[in-house]
């Protein structure tokens, strides 16, 4: 045999060899990767107490609507009373006023007379003391509470007071307990200023 023919000879020869020992080698197993986990369906008590809470929260919003509604239409069929119910309250107290006017009369006219003669046309009003407001309230007697619902701001029937209007409070301190000085604007006499009505105001 020629030597490049047994050069040919061994190549194939130790090819054969190679590629066997490539197919009968151990092949070394690689690790699979875990799957990634299947996402579970939700718990059926939870979604069913989740449900539960989503309906009780649409059903306070509902009833906190009709809430509000209800409220709404109660204040204005009392709104429509309010004038007659203070109209009739102004005519229970016209004689608490009239007595608080003329017993003033005197001191608020010397006052006024100041006022004119003064530079600039005001002088602080003593019957208030300056402060605006009297100690007193002829309407609810000092309490603050509405004289019709006694501050409840409810009548018969669960009805809104037409009074207060609900709030309770009455409406001639606004609750203070102490009413406006029908003699002065927040504690100053003004010369250009208008004596104080006779006939008791529905509001100071």
């Amino acid at each position: 045999m020629k030597p490049r023919h047994l050069i040919i000879f061994f190549v194939l020869l130790l090819g054969c060899a190679l590629w066997f020992r490539s197919q009968t080698k151990a092949v070394t197993p690689v690790a699979e990767e875990p799957a990634a986990p299947i996402p579970s369906q939700a718990n059926p008590a939870a979604a069913a107490q989740q449900q539960s809470a989503f309906d009780a929260a649409n059903q306070a919003r509902s009833q906190q609507l009709n809430h509000l509604e209800q409220e709404r239409a109660w204040r204005t069929k009392a709104a429509q009373l309010t004038q007659p119910a203070r109209e009739q309250l102004r005519m229970v107290h016209q004689a608490a006023w009239a007595a608080l006017i003329s017993t003033n009369q005197q001191t608020y006219l010397k006052l006024l007379h100041e006022a004119v003669h003064s530079k600039n046309g005001k002088v602080p009003c003593t019957i208030c003391g300056g402060k605006g407001d009297l100690d007193f309230c002829i309407v609810c007697g000092g309490t603050g509470k509405c004289p019709t619902c006694h501050g409840t701001g409810k009548v018969a029937h669960d009805d809104c007071c037409p009074t207060c209007l609900g709030t309770g409070k009455c409406y001639f301190c606004n609750g203070s307990g102490k009413m406006a000085c029908p003699f002065c604007d927040d504690g100053i006499i003004s010369a250009k200023a208008q004596p104080p009505p006779e006939a008791m105001p529905l509001n100071l």
